[in-house]
């Protein structure tokens, strides 16, 4: 449980200091030293130029002040006011709040806890390609966590997490491949996967791909490795 804490909560506390502008060249430029301040470890400047932009509507600004109230950088910690502003960044379609946003509904910070209003958000995030959201998806609908336990949709979820190289989707999508759970039973699969995450680090991945190659052949091991190895040049860097 402690580990899909963890996969939970990631996402929430990373800031997002590159991010394409779309808004006005002074207002950019005004975000673009906020992020620099924040960057840099000048919270209270970075906050300073933030708030303006996040009340005239800039949903960049409004997502950064969602996390600096939620860590207290700059300002008191507030849960509140983070869900405020995350959620008006998120209602305006940047998909980062709303995966930030779906965290706090589903934990019940700073909002009334809701979770399926947050697999809602969550789903909306991960289909405009929020790799995250696809991952805690997957984890959910696996876990029977705020939803029924569902294995075809978790792997639906982990799938789509996996291809763009998320190493915890790739790990859990393996086993479900290797066990034949939300999916036909294929080994081969399993261990293209499992070889993909252990590339990354991952040291579970790295045992269960020792130990899924002890049931397969010679030839079933060879294309598994030649699948790994096409699959990394396609996954995103």
């Amino acid at each position: 449980m402690k580990r899909i804490i963890i996969l939970f909560a990631a996402a929430l506390l990373l800031a997002v200091p590159a991010i394409a502008l779309t808004v006005a060249p002074v207002a950019a430029q005004q975000l673009d030293r906020a992020l620099a301040a924040y960057e840099a470890g000048d919270y209270a400047a970075a906050f300073g130029l933030l708030q303006p932009l996040a009340e005239e509507g800039d949903l960049h600004a409004q997502h950064q002040l969602g996390i600096m109230y939620y860590l207290g950088r700059g300002v008191a910690a507030d849960p509140e006011r983070a869900a405020l502003w995350t959620r008006r960044a998120a209602e305006q379609g940047y998909v980062k709040a709303q995966n930030n946003y779906a965290y706090l509904l589903f934990w019940g910070e700073g909002v009334e806890k809701d979770r399926p209003e947050a697999v809602r958000w969550y789903v909306r995030a991960a289909e405009q390609g929020d790799v995250p959201s696809a991952n805690t998806l997957g984890t959910l609908f696996r876990f029977g966590h705020g939803v029924p336990k569902n294995d075809a949709e978790a792997a639906k979820w982990f799938s789509r997490a996996a291809a763009q190289g998320h190493v915890e989707a790739q790990l859990y999508l393996g086993v479900m491949y290797e066990r034949g759970e939300g999916v036909k039973q294929d080994r081969v699969h399993a261990q293209t996967l499992y070889l993909l995450a252990a590339a990354a680090g991952d040291s579970e991945a790295a045992k269960n791909r020792d130990f899924n190659a002890r049931n397969l052949t010679g030839a079933q091991n060879a294309e598994a490795e030649r699948l790994a190895g096409e699959l990394q040049q396609l996954q995103p860097r």
